[in-house]
């Protein structure tokens, strides 16, 4: 009886040496999530465009982070981030704080587009796959400046990316949209792709005109 209980001990722990598990812990890469700023290095391509629908007039810019100096309208307490949890490919945060940039900081009654804040978290699904998701829930907010009729006062108003919005025409609102899209394109590399396209009805000198606001955004952050 001793001797059958013996062997079968000695059968256990030739079985727990072999499997692996019972050994060793997984690897698993970057198991705590990684928050990476974001810079104007990591943008690649940046456009916004502001054109009149009615008039024909438009209006073409450069966007780049709110932080960068010596541009009007810098905030250098913005934060430009992304959060990822590299073991499952989940963005757990994403923001981004734009501005237009001017070759000449001090004409700014010319400029329309002021800023555009995007601020996306885990419950909105985003994942380093292959796949564009678009937005409707207004986690995108554009700052516009806006000039009163008869000209006479200048405004800003707040603008979310909603089809909904009073501010869309009816006939427009299945082309206003917030596209972003998130990739990696090695183990080193994310890709982010942005697309936004708004329509607005502004009042200006007394006439009705319909502008169509889009913004383009293409940037790689390396994970280390």
């Amino acid at each position: 009886m001793k001797q059958i209980l013996c062997l079968l001990a000695c059968a256990l722990w030739i079985a727990g040496c072999a499997d692996p598990s019972g050994i060793t812990d997984p690897v698993v890469e970057n198991p705590k999530p990684l928050e990476l700023t974001i810079t104007s290095d990591h943008l690649s391509e940046t456009q916004a465009e502001d054109r009149s629908m009615t008039k024909g007039d438009d209006q073409e810019l450069v966007l780049v982070p709110a932080t960068t100096p010596e541009q009007p309208w810098t905030n250098l307490t913005e934060r430009n981030t992304i959060v990822v949890d590299t073991a499952t490919g989940r963005i757990l945060r994403l923001r981004l704080s734009l501005i237009p940039k001017l070759e000449r900081p001090r004409d700014t009654m010319v400029v329309s587009l002021r800023r555009v804040l995007l601020e996306f978290d885990s419950s909105d699904g985003l994942r380093l796959d292959s796949h564009e998701r678009i937005f409707r829930g207004g986690q995108a907010l554009i700052i516009l400046r806006e000039i009163a009729m008869g000209g006479q006062s200048i405004f800003y108003r707040f603008l979310r990316i909603d089809p909904a919005s009073s501010d869309v025409p009816n006939e427009l609102r299945d082309s206003v949209y917030c596209k972003l899209k998130l990739w990696r394109t090695s183990q080193r590399t994310i890709v982010f792709k942005l697309t936004i396209q708004h329509f607005v009805i502004a009042e200006r000198q007394g006439q009705r005109e319909i502008r169509r606001l889009r913004i383009s955004l293409l940037g790689e952050r390396p994970l280390f």
